[in-house]
């Protein structure tokens, strides 16, 4: 992710990460599941969330399940440009 002229440059999996963060609505996602709907390795998505976080556009909850153990985080959209970057993102996709 760069920046240029004030506007954030994803990488492909960056934008197709954010863009199903923004899709999922703070729903739980594992990086294997989002991996697996981006077509790409849990590696990539670890390196994509990541630099989304380190760039305020997503953030994460952790989410428990009832015995106490940790279940797949919980992730949203943060600001205004991220969800822009997302929606951009789905149009370069489109084409």
């Amino acid at each position: 992710m760069s920046t240029t002229e004030g506007h954030v440059r994803l990488n492909r999996t960056e934008g197709s990460a954010l863009l199903l963060i923004a899709q999922l609505d703070g729903a739980p996602c594992s990086k294997a599941e989002m991996a697996s709907r981006i077509g790409c390795c849990v590696r990539s998505v670890d390196r994509a969330i990541k630099r989304l976080r380190q760039e305020g556009a997503i953030e994460s909850v952790p989410t428990f399940a009832e015995d106490g153990g940790q279940s797949a985080n919980s992730y949203r959209v943060s600001s205004a440009e991220a969800l822009a970057a997302a929606l951009r993102r789905a149009s370069e996709l489109s084409d």
